[in-house]
């Protein structure tokens, strides 16, 4: 008897002592990581950035959950390459067609064609490089500027094409801004000996009052590369383009329209490409809109819209001169255009729902007309239309005075009124962006962000 009461009472301290450990609470963990953007430009009156300025940033942040890599103008130069897959070949994650020294396009984790989507300023590229690996991207790396790699949730903002990963190339060409001391000239170039190549860009900015202006022409031209054992034949090429674009710069925004024209005839590599001295002739007219509001109240924080048209024509020919024939046509008019609404900060009974600059909300629409044929072949007349409507919100769960943190998502369950718009003394700091606390029961462990 003696033995049974001795069992029954240590296995009732063994489970007391299991109730007490159980109802131990662990401190708080807090894990902060670095946004994957650079720091945007802040909006305080300095002598570089007067109060008639607009933002510089040439597209909108995208949301803080997004895995974005970030080139700037000196990266992409320094790798000199003639097409934009050859500039990005090298970044992690991403690699390259390299069809010809022209016609190369990012594959990104292995998804390319019409899974990756490549733009510039927010519009599409607009070309047929999504049709076939011969044809070249219009995106010239001498005038890209920065370029954003996009992978993620993040593609959602750009439509269901872009599932793969988006190349956004930010090239400045609708002004953002008024140049510092009202003039900015630039100019680039390049030499190289193994295909004699030669290429150079000027630009130049200037603005006063509320208006600015931006001129840029580039060319580039190189002969067949050499390889070991001899020389590449028929993998040559020429290129060159030039645009114009303006914008109105008022206190709480932009409007601006730009015009761009390129052409471009490149060789394709191979045996019997050489035989027949088969190239492309390519010819694109891009006109693009863009403008923002940094509306501030009412709700609303900022209102950006997007318009692209594109008339893109590319011919196919076998022979030079006048044995040319031309064996195939394409040709591409696109319209675009995208607006995109977001809104200020509010508070709601589980936490803050924010999207300013991080949570668009707006209609995209996309027209095209396709078609192409000759004697290698034919390809119906196409025409295709996108309208889609998509909204992205950052939701940041803030915890109640005398409540665990890893409840407050059980506020949901009871249908409370969303109390209003946050102030601005009121809303989180650029600085708390990116952090995110651990629950303490491990079984209800998550990140609130």
């Amino acid at each position: 008897m003696e033995i049974y009461r001795w069992a029954l009472g240590a296995s009732a301290l063994v489970l007391s002592n299991a109730a007490s450990a159980q109802m131990l609470e662990l401190p708080e963990i807090v894990v902060t990581s670095p946004s994957p953007i650079a720091a945007r430009q802040t909006s305080e009156n300095t002598i570089d950035n007067p109060p008639w300025s607009a933002s510089s940033v040439s597209m909108p942040p995208a949301p803080s959950f997004n895995s974005v890599l970030v080139m700037t103008p000196q990266n992409t130069l320094s790798r000199g390459a003639a097409s934009l897959g050859d500039t990005l070949g090298t970044a992690p994650g991403v690699s390259a067609t390299s069809f010809s020294p022209v016609a190369s396009r990012p594959v990104i984790r292995g998804l390319g064609g019409f899974r990756v989507r490549t733009q510039e300023d927010g519009i599409g590229s607009h070309d047929m490089a999504n049709l076939g690996e011969d044809h070249a991207v219009t995106i010239d790396p001498l005038m890209s500027g920065q370029v954003e790699i996009i992978r993620g949730p993040g593609t959602l903002r750009y439509g269901s094409q872009a599932i793969g990963g988006v190349v956004s190339a930010n090239n400045g060409r609708i002004p953002t801004s008024i140049p510092a001391n009202g003039v900015t000239f630039q100019a680039r170039g390049g030499f190289n000996s193994v295909s004699n190549g030669k290429d150079g860009a000027v630009l130049l900015d200037a603005g006063g009052g509320n208006l600015a202006l931006h001129l840029d022409a580039f060319k580039r031209s190189a002969g067949d590369y050499r390889i070991p054992g001899g020389i590449q034949e028929n993998s040559g090429y020429t290129s060159d383009g030039y645009s114009v674009g303006g914008s109105y710069i008022f206190n709480d925004g932009f409007i601006g329209l730009s015009y761009q024209n390129a052409t471009m005839i490149y060789f394709i590599p191979g045996i019997d490409s050489a035989r027949e001295k088969n190239h492309i002739d390519l010819r694109q007219e891009k006109w693009t809109g863009r403008g923002e509001w940094r509306v501030g109240q009412s709700g609303i924080d900022t209102v950006r819209y997007w318009l692209g048209f594109t008339d893109y024509k590319h011919k196919e020919i076998d022979g030079i001169g006048a044995a040319a024939e031309v064996g195939s046509t394409f040709k591409n008019r696109e319209f675009e255009s995208r607006v995109e609404i977001s809104h200020l900060p509010f508070s709601t009974a589980f936490g803050e729902l924010r999207g300013s600059g991080r949570g668009p909300v707006g209609p995209a629409r996309s027209f095209s007309r396709r078609c192409g044929g000759g004697t290698a072949g034919s390809r119906p007349r196409e025409e295709s239309g996108r309208i889609h409507l998509r909204g992205i919100a950052d939701h940041t769960v803030a915890a109640r005075a005398g409540r665990r943190p890893c409840r407050a998502h059980n506020h949901r369950r009871h249908g409370r009124q969303l109390p209003g718009f946050l102030p601005a003394a009121a809303r989180r700091p650029d600085s708390l962006r990116g952090q995110s606390k651990l629950c303490p029961d491990r079984r209800q462990r998550r990140a609130l962000v």
